[in-house]
């Protein structure tokens, strides 16, 4: 999927992963199928199932990703990785003559939620990032427009 109006800058999966939490260590679930209606059909009967077995299936439609994975014993955990070759970035705007320069790179992660009486929200999400060396994120309480902004442009 581009990630910028000039259709530069390119956010590609290439790579997810699915384990699965069994007695104090994350077991990964290697199977790979390949085939969207044979995968969708193993993942389903196993979810279904008392089978005791754990599996998981990724679906891209268009800049969307789909993760399902289950059932899980303890709990259970996806892993999508990500790679942009060219970062967007633009010129951080400074405020007087003290002002600093900086090169800014918009980045926001939208995460599924649920309902508080859901079951599904008892659960952690965790994200992280990794930047050049000497990157630094922007504290929104000192740099609340960029924030608005990049919320605005989603």
């Amino acid at each position: 999927q581009f990630i910028n109006d000039e259709k530069t800058s390119e956010l590609l999966l290439i790579e997810t992963s699915f384990e699965d939490y069994v007695q104090g260590s994350w077991v990964p679930i290697t199977t790979d199928i390949r085939y969207a209606e044979e995968a969708e059909a193993i993942v389903q009967a196993v979810i279904t199932s008392d089978s005791g077995q754990t599996a998981g299936r990724v679906t891209t439609e268009g800049a969307i990703e789909d993760a399902k994975l289950g059932p899980v014993g303890e709990r259970g955990r996806i892993i999508l990785t990500y790679r942009c070759e060219r970062l967007y970035t633009y010129a951080e705007m400074g405020q007087g003559p003290a002002a600093s320069r900086h090169t800014l790179v918009p980045l926001a992660l939208q995460l599924p939620w649920a309902a508080l009486d859901n079951p599904a929200s008892c659960c952690r999400v965790h994200a992280s990032v990794r930047a050049p060396a000497g990157s630094v994120q922007l504290d929104p309480t000192t740099n609340v427009l960029a924030y608005r902004d990049l919320q605005r442009s989603l």
